[in-house]
């Protein structure tokens, strides 16, 4: 996890963190804002780099002034071993 991320999910509620299973169909991003948990499309931000990636969420989610982005890298998303 990178900066404040793991901290607030613990703000969020979720201390014990966020078990994710399984593998999605096409790209996607999960969106945590206290109780309510989505599995957005993320098909727009495949392939992208990762500052742009999060600039973009950011203006998308310009609602929530608070928000932290957490995404794994490229090789995560070849799902690389090493």
């Amino acid at each position: 996890m990178n900066g404040l991320f793991g901290v607030e999910l613990i703000y969020a509620g979720y201390n014990a963190g966020v078990l994710l299973k399984g593998k999605a169909k096409q790209p996607v991003y999960i969106y945590i804002k206290n109780d309510d948990v989505e599995i957005r499309d993320a098909s727009h931000l495949w392939g992208r780099f990762n500052p742009d990636n999060q600039e973009t969420l950011r203006k998308e989610l310009k609602k929530d002034l608070d928000d932290q982005i957490s995404e794994s890298s490229p090789s995560g998303r070849r799902e690389s071993t090493w």
